[in-house]
């Protein structure tokens, strides 16, 4: 009874450790955002998964964040840095799950939001799951974030919380797919 009680406890406590990645715990300027700031506090459920941010607005008056061509370098100082991430689909934010382009953020307020990432090295290794990512100094170019939002558009119409894992699936080729269409220099490559 005490092995079997034991084996149960460490099979929870494995199972809360994986799947949600370390975070940078720095709050990083948003690029094209003045005034907002970003602080990765979680990423879960594999190479394509969900991102918790906490959206802080340093700002006197209301500002809206919007997160389409963001993506996320991994902290990795070892010279063979796992996948980058970037953000595909919409922003769910506190109890409306519904997908949304774009948040409101108040005034000195910070708030808690999740959106989807997906990776877009496809000649990467996969992160481990303790992997610290933090938000990259600029967005995608606009050409990257277009083309992705053209592969996609037709799989995200069917989505009405969360993508579905058939539906994740899809996504991920077709972001690889618009990378492999518009070849340019990200930040995080390797030289």
């Amino acid at each position: 009874m005490r092995a079997s009680l034991l084996a149960l406890v460490s099979l929870v406590s494995l199972s809360a450790l994986t799947g949600v990645a370390a975070a940078d715990d720095q709050f990083h300027p948003v690029p094209g955002a003045p005034g907002l700031e970003l602080r990765v506090v979680a990423y879960g459920r594999g190479v394509h998964g969900e991102m918790t941010v906490e959206l802080h607005n340093r700002n006197g008056a209301e500002a809206t964040f919007v997160a389409s061509g963001l993506y996320f370098l991994p902290d990795d100082p070892s010279g063979d840095p796992p996948q980058r991430l970037a953000m595909v689909g919409g922003i769910r934010a506190g109890s409306e799950d519904a997908p949304v382009d774009g948040v409101a953020v108040a005034a000195g307020a910070t708030r808690k939001v999740r959106f989807d990432v997906f990776c877009i090295d496809e000649n990467r290794h996969a992160p481990p799951l303790d992997q610290a990512f933090t938000l990259a100094a600029q967005r995608l170019p606009a050409r990257v974030t277009r083309e992705i939002v053209a592969q996609t558009k037709h799989v995200f119409s069917g989505v009405e919380l969360r993508p579905t894992a058939e539906q994740e699936s899809m996504v991920q080729s077709l972001v690889w797919e618009a990378r492999r269409q518009v070849r340019t220099r990200l930040l995080g490559d390797r030289r």
